[in-house]
C-alpha cells in the first residue's frame, strides 16, 4: 500500500523534471543595439550574429577599445538561457573574412551580464569565463571556439563584455544562443503530475 500511495508523487516529480529542453534561439531575432562598443571599419557588430555560411569566418572587431570591448543584445522576448557558443575572431591579422586565423586579438576572459533593461541597470545574472589558453598554430574556427553552460538567468538583455585580450581590437565571429523551452509532451506530463501530487495529497489527509 506504501508503493501505491508514493507512485503519484514519483510520476509529478518525474514530469516536473522533464518539462524543458534546450532550443537554438534563431539570430535573425536577436538585436545588437546601438551601446555596444565602437566597431573597426569592416568588421561591423552585425557580423556577431550573421546567420550565413560563413559566420565563423567574419569578424566584429573593437575599434581599439581593448578590455571592456561589448555587445549589447536585445532579444525579441525574455529567455531562460541554458548554454552560450561564443566564437572568437578568426580573421585578426587578415582581412574581414580572410579565416587567417590569427591570434592577436585572442580573447582570454570575457563574461555575460544579463539584465531586465536595455541600460543593464537591472542585471539578474552574471556568468564569468575561465581564462583561456591562446591557441597555438589553431585549424580552423573550433579553436576559437567556447560553450559555457548557463545557470538558467531569465532575461531580455545580455551584455558581452572582454575582461581581457591579447590585442586592442578583440570581438567576435559568432554567436549561438540556446534557451530552455517547454516541451508539448512535458506539459501534459506535468499536468497529470500535478494532479498526481492532488491525488496523493487528498490520501494523505484521509
Amino acid at each position: 500500500m506504501k508503493i501505491l500511495k508514493t507512485l503519484p508523487l514519483m510520476f509529478a516529480a518525474l514530469a516536473i523534471s522533464s518539462v524543458a529542453s534546450a532550443a537554438i534561439i534563431n539570430n535573425a531575432s536577436v538585436t545588437i543595439l546601438g551601446t555596444s562598443s565602437t566597431a573597426f571599419t569592416g568588421y561591423a557588430a552585425a557580423n556577431a550574429l550573421d546567420t550565413a555560411s560563413n559566420r565563423y569566418l567574419t569578424d566584429f572587431a573593437g575599434a581599439g577599445t581593448g578590455v571592456g570591448t561589448h555587445l549589447d543584445f536585445m532579444f525579441a522576448a525574455p529567455q531562460t538561457f541554458s548554454s552560450i557558443v561564443y566564437t572568437d575572431r578568426t580573421s585578426s591579422g587578415g582581412g574581414n573574412g580572410s579565416n587567417t586565423r590569427g591570434t592577436t586579438d585572442f580573447v582570454t576572459m570575457y563574461k555575460y551580464d544579463f539584465a531586465t533593461d536595455a541600460l543593464f541597470t537591472n542585471i539578474v545574472g552574471t556568468f564569468t569565463s575561465q581564462i583561456l589558453t591562446t591557441p597555438v598554430a589553431p585549424a580552423s574556427y573550433l579553436n576559437f571556439q567556447h560553450t559555457d553552460m548557463i545557470n538558467n538567468f531569465t532575461s531580455q538583455y545580455l551584455r558581452f563584455t572582454v575582461l581581457s585580450a591579447n590585442g586592442a581590437n578583440p570581438g567576435a565571429a559568432d554567436f549561438q544562443f540556446s534557451n530552455n523551452v517547454p516541451e508539448p509532451g512535458s506539459i501534459a506530463l506535468l499536468g497529470l503530475g500535478l494532479l498526481g501530487f492532488a491525488a496523493a495529497r487528498r490520501k494523505f489527509s484521509k
